[in-house]
């Protein structure tokens, strides 16, 4: 970092060390650090009965502690899945960022967000392809929700025929 540092011309040196700096929102994010387990619940839709599912989780700090690499298996209903994301803290854009893969689809989520102390809560907002109409874009919002030391819920939040509907669920212990 020092050689790339020293050869940056100012202005850009300034900004260079803003961007990369870890900052109290980075180091905040230690909490999630460890092995989890985790419970399920998928909404699919009013006339189906909810999916329940469960699995482990091994989150781990990345990039000097900027970014956390959360790594899930585990089930929904009858059918594995495997999933990556990462949590951060974007210092240029002044907000919580999350991605998100898995093996149950193709695409790649992004999502934004902020941290509500007083709520203990992470609030994120995207987009993910509509399902249910083959096209179109669909606004989320997700909420990772610290509950105490060993406990924390990820809920996921869409829209349809425009209301905002809890579709999952998932609960996670500290082992």
């Amino acid at each position: 970092m020092e050689n790339l540092l020293a050869r940056t011309p100012e202005p850009f040196r300034a900004g260079f060390e803003r961007m990369n700096a870890v900052r109290e929102e980075h180091n905040q994010l230690s909490y999630f650090e460890g092995r989890w387990t985790n419970n399920i619940t998928v909404e699919i839709g009013p006339e189906l009965a909810p999916l329940e599912g469960g699995g482990t989780t091994v989150a781990e700090p990345i990039h000097g502690g900027r970014h956390y690499l959360l790594r899930d298996e585990g089930t929904f209903g009858d059918t594995p899945y495997t999933s990556t994301s990462t949590i951060g803290f974007d210092n240029v854009r002044g907000e919580f960022v999350t991605t998100t893969t898995d093996s149950l689809r193709t695409g790649v989520f992004v999502a934004y967000g902020q941290f509500n102390p007083d709520e203990n809560a992470y609030t994120f907002y995207g987009e993910v392809p509509n399902m249910r109409t083959g096209g179109g874009a669909n606004r989320v919002r997700l909420v990772r929700r610290i509950i105490d030391n060993d406990h924390f819920a990820f809920e996921w939040y869409e829209m349809r025929d425009g209301k905002e509907v809890k579709t999952m669920e998932s609960v996670f212990t500290r082992q």
